[in-house]
């Protein structure tokens, strides 16, 4: 399974610090994960990682 976090570029260090951790965790038991800068245009990078074969792309929000 493959899975990428896309975090907003505003992200507090502590929210980062999270989402790094849990990506650890989840490389741990095999799963590959990538961790992105949200771009402008989200819908055409989520389209380019679903083609790279991403199933799971989750938004991360400074809010």
């Amino acid at each position: 399974m493959r899975k990428a976090y896309l975090l907003e570029k505003k992200l507090p260090d502590e929210k980062i610090r999270q989402v790094i951790s849990q990506a650890m965790e989840e490389r741990g038991r095999g799963m590959v994960v990538n961790l992105l800068v949200m771009k402008k245009n989200r819908k055409f990078q989520k389209e380019q990682l679903e083609a790279e074969g991403y199933t799971e792309i989750v938004d991360i929000f400074a809010r």
